[in-house]
């Protein structure tokens, strides 16, 4: 009977031991999935934050924190990826907030009013871009929980959606802890796609509500910040092809936030005040904004903020002017590779 017991378990230890090397071999030769939690940590150090951005792609080529700096000095991140529903917006600034503490976030709710059928409106592929960047982690579990995917576990354990377009590395220190991000988060699209059709939305004014989902998390959003004494500016990015039908939508976001007192940056009610020009400024795909636009609704915001907040001037200090002197080269190249 020892003998039998024996045998399995030796039986046991070697299927265990296979399944070990299977794995540490697959996490080896996986390309690098750094988590913005982690680029966040390791692009400022132990400096503080000031503005932290969330939110979808709006957000994500909707501000420019390198340009915030140049202007304000403000030491900015964009938090934001493709699609970014509500609930993931919700446990990455919870996940943020376990690595910076953020004078002002500033959140994007272009999804918000945009997407009420969130059934459908939010797709498997899309939980996985805003997912793969997030840690293993509580807030990471409820992301995935609280949003729509046909395999969570997949998504938790990073497997099979792997960004397998980037060379493999072998192990680095930053395969899976972050490393500096000299972006900060900022995508960069020179294109520019006119938009001939643009409706002036400024004259209506009556509301509906958005999807009880969308507005749980809205209401989740305002009263963590509440909660953890953090200034919140919610934003809608100008976009040209914004209908009355989504404007109604962003009218009750707004009404909303006016309830906690929190102000609502609508960018689709001034375009004639940031000088925004949908021939020009817009690189198409639902209204996403090119490099150009970007850089008048950064100025734009960077004086909202400039007149609402009391947000410090870091260009002083060297850490910061370091730092982003590496940035403002990153850009220049980036900007040059855009239009190649």
């Amino acid at each position: 009977m020892d003998l039998m017991k024996s045998v399995y378990l030796k039986r046991l230890i070697r299927v265990v031991g296979g399944a070990l090397i299977v794995a540490a071999v697959f996490y080896l030769l996986i390309p690098p999935q750094p988590g913005m939690p982690h680029a966040l940590r390791d692009t400022y150090k132990d400096k503080p934050l000031d503005v932290l951005c969330v939110g979808s792609s709006h957000m994500m080529n909707g501000l420019n924190p390198i340009q915030m700096f140049n202007e304000k000095g403000y030491a900015a991140y964009d938090f934001a990826n493709i699609s970014q529903a509500p609930w993931q917006s919700y446990f990455y600034i919870k996940e943020a907030c376990k690595v910076k503490d953020p004078r002002l976030i500033i959140v994007d709710v272009y999804t918000m009013g945009t997407r009420q059928d969130v059934k459908n409106k939010y797709k498997d592929y899309q939980t996985v871009t805003n997912l793969s960047g997030f840690p293993l982690s509580f807030n990471k579990i409820s992301a995935a929980f609280a949003s729509k995917a046909e395999s969570r576990m997949d998504i938790l354990l990073r497997f099979p959606y792997l960004e397998i377009y980037r060379p493999f590395s072998g192990l680095t220190r930053e395969k899976f802890t972050g490393g500096k991000d000299l972006s900060f988060g900022y995508r960069v699209f020179t294109g520019v796609e006119p938009y001939y059709d643009a409706v002036d939305v400024r004259d209506v004014t009556d509301s509906v509500p958005i999807h009880e989902k969308n507005e749980k998390y809205l209401r989740l959003i305002i009263e963590y910040c509440r909660e953890n004494d953090i200034d919140l500016l919610l934003v809608n990015t100008p976009w040209c092809c914004v209908t009355p039908e989504a404007q109604r939508y962003f009218n009750y976001i707004g009404e909303v936030a006016a309830e906690y007192g929190v102000p609502f940056l609508n960018g689709c009610n001034y375009f004639e005040e940031m000088g925004y020009d949908c021939m020009t400024d817009t690189c198409g795909d639902n209204g996403h904004l090119n490099h150009a636009g970007v850089t008048k609704f950064t100025t734009f915001v960077d004086e909202y903020l400039a007149e609402h907040y009391d947000l410090p001037d870091r260009r002083d200090d060297p850490f910061y002017t370091e730092l982003f002197e590496q940035a403002d080269r990153w850009l220049e190249e980036a900007l040059i590779l855009s239009t190649e």
